[in-house]
């Protein structure tokens, strides 16, 4: 029987034009490593990743082969405001798109976040996405001041306020919620598969992987996977899984959801390429499959 590396790398290599985007996003790549890699590597997307010890002087060395823009969602990078003034346009706006857009600078967890901070790139943030942040120091002062530019839903829906009674009860957000909003919102802490049981015919199965704190088995990944799979689209489902943030892969699930996978998708969360990074690096065999990817 194959190990669960060796299972990683066909699947890596079943799918190269995949495989190389995910380890330029999700490896921890050393220094030494990003230059002998450097032909090998999709650099538009090492700026997303989060695996690398990143340092303004790593960054500059690097910095004309990739885009500055793609910095602007990592969480591993050591933010300044000298450093985002010099590079402020790259880094709130999508200067690729035909129209220069916002990015989701706004949603980084990392930033220095504090009324000051936000009120210094007022007229630059993303106010849907910085609405959602949960990093975001909310006061009532904070919600007040900029009542006129928040995003309703985006502040509804952000866990941080939903924890909070005081500023639930300030925004007057009711949370009140049924059955199936609860599990999709992990209110509950789901201890194992005779929740799924007792719930199952209250919502669809694919609901179940979108919460974090279910107990996932390999056993159960499989019985879900089948029941998924014998209905009606199964592939508009895996889609759905795969857009709404599931967060417990396996190799076992990537094989047996393969043909329905959308890969340009998954390359824009870190699950799937962060979980094969691991085992590709755990493998030692990483120069293999980037020689044939």
């Amino acid at each position: 029987m194959k190990s669960v590396q060796d299972r990683v790398i066909d699947f890596l290599l079943r799918h190269k034009e995949f495989a190389k985007i995910a380890i330029s996003k999700s490896y921890p790549f050393r220094r030494e490593e990003l230059i002998r890699y450097t032909d090998r590597l999709a650099w538009n997307w090492v700026g997303f990743n989060n695996n690398i010890l990143w340092t303004e002087k790593l960054f500059y060395e690097f910095e004309k082969k990739m885009d500055v823009g793609s910095f602007s969602f990592n969480t591993n990078f050591p933010w300044t405001e000298q450093f985002i003034d010099k590079y402020l346009y790259e880094l709130f706006y999508d200067l690729e798109s035909e129209e220069v857009v916002k990015s989701g600078f706004a949603y980084n967890l990392t930033l220095p976040w504090s009324m000051e901070f936000i009120e210094k790139y007022v007229e630059h943030w993303d106010w849907m996405w910085l609405s959602i942040n949960e990093a975001i120091p909310f006061t009532t002062e904070l919600l007040d001041k900029y009542m006129d530019r928040w995003d309703c839903g985006g502040l509804e829906s952000n866990q941080r306020i939903i924890k909070d009674q005081s500023l639930r009860a300030y925004l007057n957000i009711s949370y009140d919620l049924d059955v199936r909003e609860r599990i999709h919102s992990c209110e509950f802490c789901f201890k194992g598969e005779e929740i799924y049981e007792e719930y199952k015919g209250k919502m669809c199965s694919a609901g179940f992987c979108f919460c974090p704190n279910f107990n996932w088995t390999d056993g159960f990944a499989e019985q879900l996977r089948r029941r998924i799979i014998s209905h009606k689209g199964a592939e508009f489902l895996c889609q759905r899984i795969t857009w709404e943030g599931f967060n417990h892969w396996s190799i076992d699930i990537l094989e047996g959801f393969e043909e329905f996978l959308d890969f340009d998708a998954l390359r824009c969360f870190n699950s799937v390429p962060d979980y094969l990074a691991k085992h590709l690096k755990d493998s030692g065999k990483l120069d293999e499959v980037l020689k044939q990817s």
